[in-house]
């Protein structure tokens, strides 16, 4: 090895690239350290909405239940009204030896029973 001989001035650029390289160093520390704080609010934003959209599936899955049941529900009282007209149809059919008064028809003879008994000179106790 060939020793050579370092003056001052070579001793002084040699510092201050030294001093210089630091001084990188420690800027780009700092913008990383700025960027792993960044990463880790990102990362905290992404757990936060994965937790929200678990939750959001539980509840779109509850709100499925519940209407599937309310399905089923309207259907028994689709057929359950379907026998109750049935009935009712028959039962209001004059033609029907079993035939019940509807309210309309019992008004109607209300109406006549009153006009008879005008005539009649009935008074109603």
């Amino acid at each position: 090895m060939v020793n050579k001989k370092v003056t001052i001035e070579d001793l002084a650029v040699m510092v201050q690239k030294g001093f210089k390289d630091t001084a990188r160093k420690e800027e780009m520390d700092k913008r990383f350290d700025e960027v792993d704080k960044r990463f880790l609010g990102i990362n905290q934003e992404l757990v936060d909405l994965k937790s929200d959209v678990s939750y959001l599936k539980s509840r779109v899955e509850e709100i499925g239940r519940v209407l599937e049941r309310h399905d089923e529900l309207l259907e028994e009282h689709s057929e359950e009204l379907k026998i109750i007209h049935k009935i009712l149809d028959d039962l209001t059919d004059p033609k029907n030896k079993k035939h019940i008064v509807t309210y309309q028809e019992f008004l109607a003879l209300e109406s006549r029973v009153i006009d008879l008994e005008k005539k009649v000179g009935v008074q109603k106790i």
